[in-house]
């Protein structure tokens, strides 16, 4: 017997019943775009406050480049929490989580916030060092 495929509505949602997945709640775009949006602000949140646990005002990559004392670049320390995530990721889609004080939303979040962190610390990489013989402009010269 073939499972159900089909949608109904409930309290004005609609729920989609598929082969693969179980059952659906359809967002809308608007709804789509918001709980991106809230994602992306929760995100910052978590970095914002555990940056300042692990580096310091003027070097927000410092836990990183830790990584450079056992031959690892920061950029690939960055990579392997990436990876670590990744695979928490994979493995709360098949089973229940061992640790409950995560889900699998928390370590999406992580992984958002890792894959920032690099884009940030290539984007510091490739800019140019400021030139501190260079004379201080004030924001009347500009």
């Amino acid at each position: 017997m073939q499972p159900f495929v089909g949608s109904l509505k409930l309290n004005n949602r609609l729920l989609t019943k598929t082969r693969d997945y179980g059952i659906l709640l359809e967002m809308t775009q608007e709804e789509f775009f918001k709980y991106i949006e809230q994602t992306y602000h929760d995100a910052l949140a978590i970095v914002a406050k555990k940056n300042k646990d692990y580096a310091t005002d003027v070097d927000p990559f410092k836990n990183f480049k830790l990584s450079s004392l056992v031959g690892v670049s920061p950029a690939r320390a960055i990579l392997v929490r990436i990876s670590d995530k990744m695979a928490r990721v994979v493995n709360l889609l098949e089973k229940p989580a061992s640790v409950k004080d995560e889900t699998v939303e928390d370590t999406i979040v992580d992984m958002i916030n890792y894959l920032a962190i690099l884009k940030a610390y290539i984007h510091d990489q490739q800019s140019p060092a400021p030139d501190a013989t260079a004379p201080k402009t004030t924001q009347k010269e500009q």
